[in-house]
């Protein structure tokens, strides 16, 4: 799309501006920066009478700086004195104008305008800084995944100025990322990546907007779950000694990072609920659960009648502050790590003869939610079983139940109403 002439550049506009100098000759001279970002152009842009603009494509640069020399020092300018971008041909022609009229009113002071080298503008120079303010605030779990993804997008975009970030650049970087990684991975470098870019605008004020992002990086994968026949028959392969974990997993549908940090001052045995408010992070306790911005509020769920005997006999024989579930599977009996229960549910599932790539997580919160809704449980009841903050969270287990719909299908017919044979109860497809 071609942009429109800046009619504040014509002929007329200049020589009101350069009515205050006198005629004197201007010092210095106004750069774009960047070029031409339509596809397969990447011309540099060249000046006309309407100011500076791509000669194929007449799109106008965003971004500009005044370069000059004082007293022997050569100053680049990105920025005016209130630090706004140069962002408009007219924008560095008034910084210019000022700049020489305070020069030759001898009240030039460079101290007062904010200068950037162009260093300050690189992509990977601005992820470091973005990965040093945010990596203290992550669980631990996630730091390592975090600095990977800071590292990839540094490779990529190296020495780019973040403010020629365009969506055809972003587009790039996905494809490269969907040649190595799979759709959920892509997701989760460009959500990062995109609040990279919104610190930048928000934070930093480097960039006046985010570009947008292609819809298809929307990536939600269905969850993958089993139904409560199958769980049956997986609880049957659980280890004795195992049990208890398991089956709070699978009745009560919370993480197992969060099960696992259960300590019995969590449980109130006279309301019959127990509140989740920490979960693990690696080796470390988190006194908060994971949430979408990187924690959410304490919620309380309550007990299920089949685990509520073996809860209140483990609560009367320990103190307060001791784990809820306690690995005697280890020599020294303390709580189970993420590593212990992979063990034990590869085992089982083993046993069972299911796919690697149902999960403990497939086989205990996802299936506890999508049972649940198929069942007709409602989804606001469900959101707040699951500790979702937001309901759109809880959608994605509202899975279409086959058998529940098997009369409403039969009700529609491409056979004459003569023709039609009535479906009996309980006939098999």
């Amino acid at each position: 799309m071609l942009q429109q002439t800046n009619t504040l550049t014509t002929p007329d506009f200049l020589s009101i501006l350069l009515s205050d100098l006198g005629g004197l000759t201007m010092r210095g001279k106004i750069r774009t920066w960047g070029k031409c970002p339509e596809p397969g152009c990447n011309s540099p842009f060249k000046d006309t009478a309407a100011g500076p603009m791509c000669p194929v494509h007449h799109i106008r640069p965003d971004a500009y700086l005044f370069d000059f020399c004082f007293k022997g020092r050569r100053e680049r300018l990105f920025n005016d004195k209130d630090g706004r971008r140069l962002d408009t041909y007219k924008k560095a022609l008034e910084l210019q104008i000022l700049i020489n009229k305070e020069i030759r009113e001898h009240t030039f002071d460079p101290s007062k305008y904010v200068r950037r080298e162009s260093k300050d503008f690189w992509v990977s120079s601005l992820l470091g800084e973005f990965q040093d303010r945010k990596v203290g605030k992550l669980a631990p779990s996630y730091q390592h995944d975090f600095k990977r993804m800071i590292r990839v997008a540094s490779e990529f975009f190296g020495e780019q100025d973040v403010r020629d970030v365009r969506p055809l650049h972003i587009e790039d970087f996905q494809r490269l990322l969907e040649r190595r990684l799979s759709p959920k991975s892509v997701k989760n470098y460009l959500d990062l990546f995109r609040s990279f870019l919104r610190w930048c605008w928000e934070k930093k004020g480097l960039i006046d907007r985010v570009p947008a992002f292609p819809d298809r990086l929307r990536y939600e994968p269905a969850p993958r779950w089993v139904s409560q026949e199958d769980q049956i028959n997986l609880f049957q392969h659980v280890p004795e000694q195992d049990k208890p974990i398991i089956a709070f997993l699978m009745l009560h549908g919370c993480r197992p990072g969060e099960a696992r940090a259960l300590q019995l001052k969590d449980v109130d045995l006279r309301r019959q609920v127990i509140t989740i408010s920490r979960t693990w992070s690696g080796t470390q306790i988190r006194e908060v659960r994971k949430g979408p911005r990187g924690s959410a509020e304490p919620y309380t769920i309550g007990i299920h009648p089949e685990m509520r005997r073996w809860i209140e006999k483990r609560v009367s024989k320990a103190l307060p502050a001791a784990f809820l579930f306690v690995n005697h599977g280890q020599a020294s009996g303390k709580h189970y790590t993420q590593s212990a229960l992979d063990r034990i549910w590869n085992k089982v599932r083993e046993a069972a003869g299911l796919s690697k790539e149902l999960r403990l997580y497939d086989a205990t919160r996802h299936s506890f939610a999508s049972n649940l809704s198929n069942s007709g449980t409602d989804l606001k009841k469900l959101k707040d079983m699951m500790g979702h903050a937001d309901i759109r969270t809880t959608l994605k287990y509202a899975h279409g139940n086959v058998e529940h719909t098997r009369g409403d299908l039969a009700k529609l017919s491409l056979k004459k109403p003569a023709e039609v044979v009535p479906i009996k109860k309980n006939e098999v497809f």
